[in-house]
Order: C-alpha cells, then structure tokens, then sequence
C-alpha cells in the first residue's frame, strides 16, 4: 500500500516539517499585509477577518472597498496618489480610471464619514492623493482639557 502525501504546486510536501509554518517567514508580502490589524479608539480594521467596525458597529464593504481601506491603513502616514491606489485595486485592468476611485471613495465616504463632504477619516490631500487620517482621533484625544481629580 503506497502512502498518500499532499504536496504542494512547488513540490513541498504539505506535512513537511522542514519548511516554516508561518506566511511571513517565507517572505510572501502579501500574506504578511493580510495579518495587519489596525485599532483606535473608535475604528478598528481587521485584514484576518476582512472586517471594519466604528464605535463599535460593523460597517459592512464590498470587496472592493475594503482592500482601498486595507491600503490606506497599510502605512497611514503615507499619501497615497490616485495611480497607486489605481494600480492597486485593479491591476491587471487598464480601463480603471479617477473617475471609477472617485466613485469608490464616495461610497466608502458615505458609509464611514458622519459627513461624507467633510470627511474625518478619509482625506483628500489636494494634489497629491489619498490618506486614511488615524493621528486626527489621536490629537482631538490629546487636545482635551484633563479632569481635575
């Protein structure tokens, strides 16, 4: 009787206990993109769980939105420019364009903004692109007048 073994597309058998066990030690970028978990006090975005929730609520995205808010989140300090964000959510498509992000933004913006024309979370920094804005909770935190005890 032969025994049965799983193997993978590369060759690694899958009950190989000679390769690492876990996605960032074998270098896959993005797997290790999909572990990041990003949390305020009022926002909280879960890559594991594909999962974004304010104050508490799950807000409920289509795939689409959800990887624009992953990206944004990836590196929140970062600006990123309309071709970036582009080439990220449909990159083996040349047809996407502005207009098809603009749209995408505008109905993330309704869904997460209180005042999707006066965003708090998702900014436009004019010229230059895009930026998901976690220091602003931060500094209206900072910025209130402790109690005295």
């Amino acid at each position: 009787m032969s025994e049965r073994r799983a193997y993978f597309n590369d060759g690694r058998r899958a009950n190989d206990r000679n390769w690492p066990a876990d996605n960032e030690s074998r270098g896959n970028k993005a797997r290790q993109v999909s572990r990041l978990k990003v949390r305020t006090k009022s926002l909280l975005i879960d890559q594991d769980n594909k999962c974004l929730s304010l104050n508490g609520q799950k807000i409920e995205l289509t795939p689409k939105e959800f990887e624009l808010v992953a990206l944004l989140s990836s590196n929140a300090k970062h600006i990123y420019s309309a071709e970036e964000i582009i080439s990220h959510l449909w990159p083996e498509s040349d047809r996407a364009d502005k207009s098809d992000l603009y749209q995408y933004m505008h109905m993330l913006r309704k869904k997460i903004e209180k005042d999707p024309n006066n965003p708090q979370w998702l900014r436009t920094v004019k010229g230059f692109g895009y930026k998901l804005l976690l220091e602003a909770e931060d500094k209206k935190l900072k910025s209130r007048p402790k109690a005295n005890p």
